[in-house]
């Protein structure tokens, strides 16, 4: 009883531990898009097009 106990909490810490870390890449890649473009339009788009590249990669291989 205490093995399944223990596993459930490490199952609920690892969930949260990664949505986490997800939160704050996506805050990260937001905060680094609007400083490009504040720098200007067309380098911003460019940014906000590699993060999005960069994004459907981790998707890809999350989903394997």
């Amino acid at each position: 009883m205490n093995n399944k106990l223990s596993e459930l909490i490490q199952l609920i810490g690892s969930f949260f531990m990664s949505n986490y870390i997800g939160i704050v890449l996506l805050i990260g890649l937001g905060i680094i898009v609007y400083g490009f473009y504040r720098i200007g339009t067309t380098t911003g788009t460019f940014a906000l097009g590699a993060s999005f590249i960069l994004i459907s990669l981790i998707f890809v291989r999350e989903g394997r």
